[in-house]
């Protein structure tokens, strides 16, 4: 019968970039649009439900482990961000259209600025 790994052995998987159960190393499945430091893996066993968000820093990675339901949750909040930023921009974009239309910024070919 074989012993099942210490706490210790986990977190030195985890450390080494590999699922903590089975020592195989995570997969990619998805990076974050809005912020390229975040990274989320998975173990490559079909039986297994574990995922990792690798976080890039300076120090090096910080690794994180959470369940398909909290990813769910994170894409849910990447989404509502990315369109909250979309608003925003749209706005930008209108005020910068309304200038332009109603003279006030000259454009490359305004006789104004010659």
């Amino acid at each position: 019968m074989t012993r099942k790994q210490s706490l210790e052995d986990q977190i030195r998987r985890l450390d080494n970039g590999t699922c903590p159960v089975h020592g195989l190393g995570f997969g990619q499945i998805a990076t974050s649009l809005s912020d390229s430091r975040f990274t989320v893996g998975e173990c490559p066993r079909k039986d297994c439900e574990i995922l990792a968000v690798f976080e890039a820093n300076p120090d090096g990675a910080i690794r994180h482990l959470l369940t398909r339901e909290q990813l769910g949750e994170i894409e849910e909040i990447w989404a509502d961000m990315f369109a909250e930023f979309l608003k925003e921009a749209d706005k930008k974009i209108e005020l910068e259209l309304e200038k332009i239309a109603g003279g006030g910024w000259p454009t490359p070919l305004d006789p104004r600025k010659q």
